[in-house]
This record gives C-alpha cells, structure tokens and sequence, in this order.
C-alpha cells in the first residue's frame, strides 16, 4: 500500500505520455532517478538526453525552449565563454584542450538544459521521480544489508554507491522540504499518511548518514514550517519556543564539541582559501586548479598534515571565487536575478 502511493496513478500515466511523446526527456528522467544511486551513470544518462534534446530541436525546428529562457541561457553562455577563454589563457591552448571534458564539459548543462523545461506537465514531474528514486537508493541499502547480514554504515554506502553522504543528505533535505512545503500548501505529492511515513524514513536515513550540519538543517526546516502553519496564539508561541531550548540545550550539552572539532578543521581551509583567493580575486586560478592552488598555500601555512589529504576549499562560494575570480562569480550568479 505504501509503494502504491508512494508512485501513485497519476503519476505512471504521467511517465507514460513523456515516454511516448519526448524520447530525450524519457532519458533525463531515468537520469534524474538513478542520481540518488550514481552521480557517474546519472551524468552519462543526462549527456544524452541533451544530445537527444539538441537533435530533437533541430530535427522539428522548435527552439522554443531558447526563446522561453533566452535571458538565463545568454547568462550561461558569457560565463561557459569566460571559463574558456580563461582556461586557455591561463592553462595553454594543448592543456586546455586535453582537459576540456573535465574543465568546460560540465558547465554546458547550464546552457542546454532548460531544453527539458519547455513543457509544464513534464516539469512537475521531476521532484517525484528524484524522491522515487531516493526511496530506491534505501531499498538498495536495506536489501544489500540483509543480504550482508550488517548495516550499511555511509561509508560502506559511498563505496557500493558511489554516493558521499555530503550528497545524500542533500538529498534527503530536499525532500523534506519538498514534502512539508507540499503539506503546508496542501499540494501533498501523496497522501497525508503516506507523506508522514515518508518524512519519518527520511529522517532516519538523514541520521544514518551522520552529516552534523544536515542535522541542524533539518531541525531549523521543521522549526520554519511548524512556525508556518500555526496561528500563533500566546500558548503555541510559548511551545514552540520551549521546544526551541529543548532543542538548543541538547545541541550545547552534547553535540557542541563535534561541530567545533568540524568548524576548526574547517576555518584552516578557509582560512587558505581566502589567503589564495585575494592573490588573484578578479579572474582565478582555473576550473581545475583548486586543490593545487590550497595545497601550496597549506605549505605555505606550514599546515603540512593537509598536503596529502588533498582537500577543497568546504565551501562552494570559495570554490567559484578560487576557480574562476569574482567575475565569474558574478557571471555565475546573474541568473539567479531572474528567478527573484
């Protein structure tokens, strides 16, 4: 009964006119669906699914979707063209070019992938297959552990997965957010029931993840939305905020000392990061060249342990800027205008 409303009628008939009707759109769904399982395959999948798209366009002449998003993908289009002109300037025209599929190749989604958004029964579709195939991903995880006779602790998952569980409980805040979002506007993708039992097994495998920040995240999502769907008399107001120093006690007493172990570990990243960034703020160091770039700086810093361990930067704003300088942070970004 769960699985049956968990994929409900509506939407298998759904799936069955993009499948008929769209071949290109068919694969970005499974691409959609398998990300939860491997980002690797889900990336393949969707490579093809533009090139299809592209194909589809140009057979039938219906560049509509361009014309429908022409301001974002003009955006996109000066930021991939100053990430090339970058890479060669900085990387060499031979470099650059052998390293183009990893450099320049990713950031083209950008531009062509507002080719699936064109239709409005085909997008409405899509945050219901990424759950679908979450819930797959802990079908996977329990069957593996019956069959291992042991729990998938995540880095056992990360291994057999191919999935960080940084990722996975991005993904799983996701659907939170999508569900309560849902519920609160009572849009419920599924029934009241099934979107309960849904929030619960999500909020397990969030906690098997074990990701401290995704925890806090969580708990400031349900914070947000039971101050959103009450009517704030005097007494609800007095519980929730109790329920705000529960929860705040909690954290202090025994979770505080885990998150300034992380927070210390971290701000000597960022501490490097920034260091390097104001090197060169305007331009970069190039699509591939961050951990480069922070391992000398770690050297500099005579934070040797971290030279082997070859970490990021732990932040994808210091990323953009250590990458490609705030022009191309603010060549990133502009699209974003349009959608506020």
């Amino acid at each position: 009964m769960f699985l049956k409303n968990l994929i409900d009628i509506e939407t298998i008939s759904e799936l069955k006119k993009i499948i008929y009707k769209r071949v290109d759109f068919t694969f970005f769904i499974i691409s959609v669906f398998i990300l939860p399982i491997s980002i690797k395959w889900s990336s393949k999948l969707l490579f093809i699914a533009l090139a299809l798209g592209i194909i589809r366009s140009i057979y039938k002449s219906d560049f509509s979707w361009f014309y429908k998003h022409r301001r974002i993908i003009t955006c996109y289009i000066i930021f991939v063209s100053y990430i090339f002109l970058q890479g060669l300037f900085i990387e060499g025209y031979e470099v650059f070019f052998k390293k183009f599929d990893k450099a320049v190749a990713p950031y083209l989604v950008f531009i062509l992938v507002p080719v699936f958004f064109i239709e409005k029964e085909f997008v409405k579709i899509i945050p219901k297959v990424f759950i679908a195939g979450l819930f797959f991903l802990f079908l996977l995880i329990l069957c593996n552990s019956f069959l291992d006779s042991s729990f998938y602790s995540r880095e056992r998952v990360l291994e057999v997965f191919d999935i960080h569980h940084l990722y996975a409980s991005l993904y799983i805040l996701f659907a939170i957010n999508y569900i309560l979002s849902r519920l609160l506007k009572k849009q419920n993708i599924f029934n009241t029931t099934t979107s309960l039992i849904c929030l619960v097994i999500l909020t397990v495998f969030l906690f098997i993840f074990k990701r401290k920040a995704a925890i806090v995240v969580y708990i400031v999502l349900l914070i947000f939305y039971a101050f959103k769907s009450l009517n704030l008399s005097r007494i609800k107001f007095l519980i929730v905020l109790s329920l705000g120093l529960v929860i705040s006690l909690i954290f202090s007493k025994y979770l505080i000392d885990l998150y300034l172990d992380a927070l210390n570990f971290r701000l000597k990243i960022w501490s490097a990061a920034v260091e390097s960034f104001w090197k060169n703020p305007f331009t970069g160091y190039g699509t591939l060249n961050e951990y480069k770039t922070l391992n000398y700086q770690h050297f500099l810093n005579t934070d040797f342990a971290f030279l082997d361990s070859n970490f990021n930067s732990h932040n994808q704003y210091l990323t953009l800027l250590l990458k490609f300088g705030i022009l191309g942070l603010v060549f990133f970004s502009l699209p974003f205008v349009f959608f506020f």
